[in-house]
């Protein structure tokens, strides 16, 4: 159409300019000769055919640029789907991951609850497990050390009987060890660094008095 609209125009332009060549009598715009109206044409019909040919590339340019417009939208379409996908595959995995963790989290603590109640039991039970020493003798601490062991103690009955050792214990269950306080009890024991005393408060308080 665009093209159909140039092509008519150069034509009303050219039939214009012979219409004023012939009805004027001034000498400076007689008609041509044959030979330059035919050259005059030709180079009309020339830059006719350079303005279509440009507007033909225009046209091919507009469309290739529409055409590319259309593939960049349905690009643009196809990643915003593949990404939505991905977002729920994303979420989903992700609620499967934090509900495992969860679990695995619960299932850790139900553990570590059931070893701490374990070796509570362990702890009060050892004096009745515990062969070598009698029940009786025992007698509990629970920090830094669990037990005191009174060797003897029940089967004093006269003031001849007497206490065969005196021994500190403590109750560890599974791979636990001995903690920084408990390793420097049992080396000031291991030491011979043991005594026994005898305080009387009241020798202090008369002498604030």
């Amino acid at each position: 159409m665009e093209i159909l609209i140039v092509a008519f125009l150069l034509f009303l332009s050219f039939a214009i300019y012979l219409y004023f060549s012939i009805k004027t009598k001034d000498l400076s715009i007689q008609l041509l000769d044959k030979e330059e109206a035919k050259k005059v044409f030709e180079n009309l019909i020339n830059k006719s055919k350079d303005d279509l040919i440009d507007l033909k590339k225009e046209i091919q340019l507009k469309e290739t640029i529409l055409k590319q417009k259309e593939e960049l939208e349905q690009t643009l379409i196809s990643d915003n789907r593949k990404l939505r996908d991905k977002l729920v595959e994303l979420s989903s995995t992700s609620e499967i991951k934090i509900k495992q963790a969860v679990e695995a989290a619960r299932a850790d603590s139900i553990k570590r609850q059931r070893s701490i109640l374990k070796g509570q039991a362990t702890e009060h039970l050892a004096p009745y497990i515990n062969s070598e020493y009698n029940p009786k003798d025992y007698k509990f601490i629970g920090d830094p050390i669990d037990y005191v062991i009174y060797d003897g103690l029940s089967d004093i009955k006269s003031k001849d009987d007497e206490i065969r050792n005196i021994i500190f214990m403590d109750i560890k269950t599974g791979k636990s060890q001995l903690n920084r306080v408990q390793r420097a009890i049992k080396k000031c024991i291991q030491d011979g660094n043991i005594k026994f005393e005898i305080y009387r408060p009241e020798k202090d308080i008369e002498k604030d008095e």
